[in-house]
This record gives structure tokens, sequence and C-alpha cells, in this order.
């Protein structure tokens, strides 16, 4: 067939994948004359695809559907379940396993190479396809699989029919993301939000739509939070801490401080712990600033009060002291507390949305004491985690916040190169509206702006 017109060891790599089945074999040798030579596990290519579809519509046997239904559902399908995945008797399935055990197609009950697999796959026609993931993610979910392998199969079918799909697809964007997988969790959350039908249910969708799409496209968690406003009110949903969190963070971005204030708020309400409290507080201060004398301003501080406020966390509280000392680099540049707290933070404190600005406001502390090499060490630290898990937004807040740096060490040239870099990482509508920036450029200086009709400078 092949007639030494492909790579050495195609003839002998053809007859394994096909086990000696000379209507595959030939489909095999003439889908490798036509790409030049066959890899170890080849994807299936067009004559294989249609000769696996023939061979197995010449059985009595219901083979094509066993076995695109093994294809689906991937792994070893014990007969029972697969009988009631195709609809068929359990001893016809067996006898369909056996059947493609024999032509060498399975192996224990797996296929036995990729390409016959993809070959399946390619053959169902796309309602077959989808029927089979919808079968085989309930099939899952009622053997207690883990989320994540439930929601695979509804997102290829991309459907989600039944009440229970939503909040396996919710649990399932929580594990995609701390597998750092977000473009996953973001396609688990959209199916979802089509398949929530409370206004309760999807305000919880869309909040975490919101949080989660922040780090990858501020843009994308704007447009879910206008949709979060536009549901109809519902007072027995109140806010979820996801959904104040998302707000806030938002709020920051675009230099909103009144919706921060306001969001702020909704979070103490929750009594937030003091971690998480230092995070507001050093990022409020590093977008809106902080007063003269470098304490915090009278809006981030505003806080619930009355018998049901939460409590503050004590003065001795080691997070609030952290926050109270690294504030205090931006009126004392080089002070030793903030120097002392900058170190105790950036090897205790996780990259997080909430933790950004306080690392960041770290990192800074260490670069005014005069520390650049250890500051540039963190910073590169935590540019490789942003860069790990995929979130650029982090990427380019970091990079950017890093220019500043070199810029203040007189490298005006590697400065800009970082400047342009990190505005190349997000598209002119993720980044936050000029108030923020604006905002930022002086909190950099130490203070607060005049008002918002003052000018930037550099």
């Amino acid at each position: 067939m092949l007639d030494g017109r492909a790579g050495d060891g195609a003839a002998a790599r053809i007859h394994h994948l096909a086990a000696g089945n000379p209507l595959l074999a030939r489909a095999l040798a003439e889908d490798c004359l036509t790409t030049g030579d066959i890899g170890a596990v080849p994807a299936a290519g067009g004559a294989f695809t249609r000769a696996l579809a023939s061979y197995l519509d010449r059985w009595d046997l219901p083979l094509t559907e066993v076995a695109g239904v093994l294809a689906v559902h991937g792994g070893r399908v014990p007969a029972p379940l697969l009988a009631a995945l195709v609809g068929i008797e359990p001893g016809v399935a067996g006898a369909a396993l056996d059947a493609l055990t024999r032509s060498g197609l399975l192996a224990d009950g797996r296929f036995r190479h990729a390409a016959v697999e993809s070959a399946v796959l390619a053959g169902l026609p796309p309602e077959a396809r989808t029927a089979a993931q919808l079968r085989s993610a309930e099939a899952k979910f009622r053997q207690s699989a883990p989320p994540r392998e439930v929601a695979a199969h509804l997102v290829a079918a991309g459907s989600a029919p039944a009440h229970w799909t939503v909040p396996v697809l919710r649990a399932a964007a929580g594990q995609a993301v701390a597998d750092n997988d977000p473009d996953f969790a973001v396609r688990c959350l959209e199916l979802a939000l089509t398949a929530a039908d409370t206004t309760a249910g999807k305000r919880l969708v869309l909040a975490e739509l919101a949080h989660h799409t922040w780090r990858m496209a501020p843009s994308a968690s704007r447009r879910y939070l206008q949709a979060l406003r536009r549901l109809p009110a519902d007072d027995s949903t109140p806010p979820t801490r996801t959904e104040a969190a998302a707000t806030a963070r938002q709020a920051l971005w675009e230099g909103d401080e009144p919706g921060w204030r306001a969001s702020r708020r909704t979070l103490a309400a929750m009594a937030p712990d003091s971690r998480t409290g230092t995070g507001l507080h050093l990022a409020h201060t590093w977008w809106f600033g902080p007063r003269e004398d470098g304490s915090p301003t009278q809006a981030e501080t505003a806080a619930p009060s009355g018998p049901d406020a939460p409590a503050e966390p004590p003065a001795d509280d080691p997070w609030r002291l952290a926050a109270t000392a690294l504030s205090g680099m931006w009126a004392r540049p080089g002070d030793p507390a903030s120097t002392d707290a900058a170190e105790r933070l950036l090897p205790s404190c996780r990259l997080a949305d909430d933790t950004l600005e306080a690392l960041m406001t770290a990192v800074l502390a260490l670069v005014h004491a005069g520390r650049t090499r250890d500051a540039e060490t963190w910073w590169r630290s935590l540019k490789a985690e942003a860069d790990r898990r995929g979130a650029v937004t982090w990427q380019a807040v970091l990079t950017g916040m890093w220019s500043s740096a070199v810029l203040r060490s007189g490298d005006v040239s590697y400065a800009a190169d970082l400047a342009r870099h990190a505005l190349s990482l997000l598209p002119a509508e993720d980044w936050g509206r000029r108030s923020a920036i604006r905002s930022a450029r002086c909190c950099s200086r130490g203070r607060r702006p005049r008002s918002t009709s003052e000018p930037p400078t550099c």
C-alpha cells in the first residue's frame, strides 16, 4: 500500500493501529500518503474516519452507538451502564463490547488508540453526540463523579437542561479556577447562567462571572455586573460576599470612589476577617491615595455602626498593624516600619484579587527603602505567578508598577519598554477610566488628587 512513499516504520504503525483489519489499514495508508507520514498516535484522517464508520455499520450489533458512547463517556464503561446509556439490553451491550474487543479496537474496555476514539467522535452526527454527552453527564452525576468531570460533558454538549446542572457547573468553575483554567471556568458559568431559572440563581452566577473574569478582562467583569444590576430587585436575595467583592474591585479599577464606599460598607457588614480588611485598606490607598500624613481616608474607613455592626479587629491584630505600617510608606518613603511590614507580608500572602495592591505596596516599600534587588526578586516571583495562572490583568498591573520603580532608578528606556508592554497586555476597554489612572498617578506621588479636574502629570 505504501510502496516506500512514507517515513520509516509507517507500515508497522499502520498495521498495529488497524489491528490487521485490511479496510482500516487501507484507510490509514491513504491518510498517511496524504499527510506525508503517520505519527505514533495520529489524529483521525478523513479516510480513516469514513472507513471506521463503514466498518462499525456492517455489524448486526449496534457497534456505532456503543462506540460513540464509549468515546464520549471516556474510560471503561461496565456493560449495565453502557446498556442504559445506549438504550439497549445489557446482553446486547456485552456482545457489542466483545465484538469491538475482538476487532482490535478496544483493549481492556478502552479504545486502544486516540486515533480510533477521535475518529468515532468525528463520525457521530451532532445531535447524537449532544445526546450522548448529556446522558454521560447525568450518569456521572448520579455516580458522584467530580463536578469538573460532569461539567466537561455539559460544556461539550452546550446544554444544561436539568435543575441539578447549575450547582455542578458552579462547583466545576471553582475547581477550574483553582487549577488555573479560567477559560473553562467561564464556559461553565456561562452555561450555568442559561440554566438558572430564578433571580437568586442568576445573581449568584453573574457575581461569580464578574469575580472570575476581572483578572482576565475587566470589561467583561463590568458587563456581568451591569447585567446583575438589571435583574429585578429581590429583598430575599441580598448581595453575596462574592458580588460585593466584585463590585468593589470594579469600582476601584474605574475610579468610582462612591461605588467603592458602598461596596466596602456591604462587605464590612458581612464581618470580613482582618486579612480581607487589610487588603481592602491597602487597595483603596493604592488607587485613591492616603491623606498627606499617610493615614487612610474617611471614605476608606467608613463602616456600618450600631449594635449589629461587626467588631473592629483589635489594635494589636497583625494584619491591621501591617496595613498601618505599609500605608506610612506613602508619607515617609523608606520608613523602617513599612519595610519591616513588607518583609513580613510578601512571604506570607498569596497573590489574589484582594491582595494584589497589598503586595504591590510591599514591593514598592522595599524600593523606597533602597532594597531594589529584593524588590525585583519579589516582583519577578509575583509576575511569574500571574503568568502561570493566566491572570492578564494582574500581569498588566504588576508590569506597570515595576515600570514606575524602574523609572525611579533612572533607567528611562527600560521603564518605557515595561510601560508599553503593560499597555499591550490589555485592550483599551479593559483599562480603568481616566479617573482611576489619575488617582493612581497621584497615589504614586503620595497624595490624593485635588479634584476630578486636576490634569495628570508625569
